[in-house]
Parts: C-alpha cells; structure tokens; sequence
C-alpha cells in the first residue's frame, strides 16, 4: 500500500465535551482510536484477525482550534513508517477546510499471549509503507 490516506467522517458528541462544550482533550484520542479500526478494517486487517494486539508506544498531539459539541467533522490518517514491529500514523482532524489537530502515533505489535513485542502480522506490514 502507498502511504494514501484514509478519511474517516463523524459529529462530535455531547458525552465528548467539557461544560464550554468543547471537546475534551483525552477524547481526540480515542477518535484517533476509532478511525485506526476503521482504516484496518479497510485494509483487510482488522485488529480482532491479526496475530497480535496493537499499542500506542508513542503520542503526540498538537490542538489548532477548539472542536465544539456538534461540529461534523474528518479524521485523515495517513501511514508514514513501519518497521517490523511498528508502525507511525499521522492523523488530522479537521471541520471542512478548517484544521482543528494533529496527532502522530507509534502503534507497537504485542503478543496477546506475552505482552512482548512481536513482528507485525504478514498481512498489515504488506499493506503500510515500509521505512
């Protein structure tokens, strides 16, 4: 697979907000979370058929503009590295033209069984971007 993005499109909830109605910061991640599923399902990959589990080993996040409750918005993710065990998405969220963050994650493969680190499933490491 090239390094193309996906676009995953959903609202912003009430539940997901402060009292300024405004999204909580812990909650960009596991948006992040929920569009990680959804482009491994779209490859072909989904977490619960692979050999392994998946952990973010390293985050970062840069907030532009508030995401307010209501607002319909995009999650693009975009794979950047992979290695053997790794790999790296870039994520942006964003309403319309309008960029609210900018996320970049470092997911590890762990084995269910150990909880050591293991070789990413032949499947996925075929599909994300070597390098």
């Amino acid at each position: 697979m090239s390094s193309t993005a996906f676009r995953y499109g959903r609202r912003l909830f009430h539940h997901e907000t402060d009292g300024d109605q405004v999204c909580h910061f812990s909650n960009y991640f596991r948006i992040f979370e929920e569009a990680m599923m959804e482009f491994l399902r779209e490859l072909g990959a989904p977490l619960d058929h692979n050999e392994h589990s998946l952990s973010v080993v390293q985050a970062r996040a840069d907030y532009v503009a508030p995401l307010r409750f209501g607002d319909v918005f995009d999650v693009t993710l975009t794979p950047s590295h992979s290695a053997r065990t790794w790999f790296e998405l870039a994520a942006t969220l964003s309403c319309g033209d309008i960029e609210r963050a900018r996320m970049t994650l470092k997911l590890a493969a762990i084995s269910r069984a150990t909880g050591r680190p293991v070789a990413l499933s032949p499947r996925l490491r075929q599909l994300l971007p070597a390098g």
